[in-house]
C-alpha cells in the first residue's frame, strides 16, 4: 500500500470512530483513544476536531447586529466592528490578522428621521432610515400612505396608483435563518415596484420594540 493511500485508508477510520462518538455512547472513550492514535497531530485530526466542534456563526451574528448595529463605512459603529473581527480572528488562532486602509468617495449617516400619522388619528411613530437611503424633500414632507401587505404583484396592482404615496409593507419577524434570506430575496421585487410606480418612500413595519 502507499503512502497516500495509507493516508487517505487513516481519514475514513478516523472519520468512522468520530461518528461513533457521536451515535452511541458506550464506545466513547475508547474511540476517541483510537481517534487521537492514528491522526493526532495531522491535517486531517484537527480538520475534524474543528467541524465537530459548536459553530459560533450564531454568536457572531449576534455581535455584530444586536451589538454593534449597523456597520456602515465611515461610522463608529464599522471600526467597532472592525476591531472585533481582528481580535476574533486572533482568538481563532490568526497569523497575521490586521487591516488596511482606503478611501471611499461618500459615506453615509441617518440625520434626524420621524414618522406620524396625522390622520384619522395624530400619533407618532418610531422609525429608522435604510442604509443610504436619499433624504425626502420638504415637497414630500406630508404624503398618502398606500396599504400594499406584503408587497406582491398582485397587492400593488390591487392598491392602484401610488405614484407620490408612501407605500407600507408589512414584515414578519424572523425566527429562522430561512426568514432572513426570504427578507434578502423578497426587498428588492419591492423596491422596483415602487419606483415603477412612482412611489415617494417605502415603509417596512418592523418587529416591536422590546
Amino acid at each position: 500500500m502507499t503512502k497516500s493511500s495509507k493516508s487517505l485508508l487513516f481519514a475514513k477510520l478516523s472519520l468512522f470512530l468520530v461518528v461513533a462518538v457521536v451515535d452511541s455512547g458506550a464506545p466513547r472513550a475508547h474511540a476517541q483513544v483510537a481517534v487521537r492514535a492514528d491522526t493526532e497531530g495531522s491535517e486531517v485530526y484537527r480538520v475534524m476536531i474543528e467541524a465537530f466542534k459548536s459553530s459560533v456563526m450564531e454568536s457572531n451574528l449576534q455581535k455584530l447586529t444586536d451589538e454593534i448595529g449597523g456597520r456602515i463605512p465611515g461610522t463608529v459603529a464599522m471600526v467597532q466592528a472592525i476591531r472585533w473581527a481582528q481580535s476574533a480572528f486572533r482568538e481563532a488562532g490568526g497569523e497575521n490578522a490586521h487591516t488596511e486602509s482606503f478611501q471611499i468617495p461618500h459615506s453615509w449617516k441617518e440625520g434626524r428621521t420621524s414618522f406620524s400619522i396625522e390622520s384619522p388619528v395624530h400619533f407618532e411613530v418610531h422609525g429608522i432610515s435604510v442604509a443610504w437611503a436619499p433624504a425626502l424633500t420638504p415637497a414630500l414632507e406630508h404624503a398618502r400612505i398606500v396599504d400594499v401587505g406584503e408587497g406582491t404583484f398582485k397587492q400593488f396592482r390591487l392598491a392602484g396608483n401610488i405614484s407620490h404615496c408612501i407605500v407600507l409593507i408589512h414584515t414578519r419577524v424572523l425566527k429562522t435563518w430561512d426568514d432572513l434570506f426570504e427578507e434578502y430575496t423578497s426587498v428588492p421585487p419591492i423596491v422596483d415596484k415602487a419606483v415603477k410606480g412612482g412611489a415617494a418612500a417605502i415603509v417596512f413595519i418592523g418587529a416591536p420594540r422590546t
